[in-house]
């Protein structure tokens, strides 16, 4: 469910853009909840990032990264985590999952950090009238390499938990998440011919 609120909160404000200015009361308001350790981050508006989007990518949140992974019967570690008793989880299986889950959220903090800093480096420049066409492509290639690197550390988080669970586990978490009943579970039999 938080996935798919952080989800929305991509699109609402481009919608709502328009319509309304953030005032230093709502500002400060705001702020007044955050709790990141990077909250001289936090503390920046950031015209291109919602509130909730830059939280987001500093926790190392998934953010609907790993969707196409999520809803085609790869298991994230994090729900995977949040299911272990429903899913019998060994303690074997507890102890990879969680190096799983604390190795990509380590990794997906930094780069977040770093997208966090170019928007804020890209926001500044315009506010201080000084960016120019190079500048625009320099900083929205970076944000956009940087976009792509932390896509691809979530979903392959996705695919090293193919490592861990058994078929059956697998098809239990589906079920679990309230994923189609009747999804197609064959396609990963090959990797799971020892049903480990």
């Amino acid at each position: 469910m938080n996935r798919t609120i952080i989800m929305l909160s991509l699109l609402i404000p481009f919608a709502l853009a328009g319509c309304f200015s953030s005032t230093e009361e709502e500002s400060s308001n705001e702020m007044e909840a955050v709790t990141s350790p990077y909250v001289e981050l936090t503390d920046q508006e950031i015209k291109a990032l919602p509130e909730g989007r830059i939280q987001a990518l500093l926790d190392g949140a998934g953010a609907g990264y790993a969707l196409s992974a999520e809803l085609n019967s790869y298991p994230g570690p994090l729900h995977t985590l949040e299911l272990a008793l429903e899913l019998s989880l060994s303690e074997e299986q507890k102890e990879k999952t969680e190096e799983l889950y604390n190795g990509m959220k380590e990794e997906a903090q930094k780069i977040g950090e770093q997208i966090v800093n170019l928007e804020l480096q890209l926001e500044n420049a315009f506010r201080a009238k000084t960016i120019t066409k190079n500048d625009v492509d320099n900083m929205t290639n970076q944000i956009s390499n940087l976009d792509g690197k932390l896509r691809s550390v979530h979903l392959n988080a996705h695919i090293d938990m193919m490592d861990v669970l058994t078929n059956e586990q697998i098809k239990m978490y589906d079920e679990l998440r309230g994923y189609s009943s009747d999804h197609d579970h064959t396609d990963h039999n090959h990797h799971h011919g020892h049903g480990h």
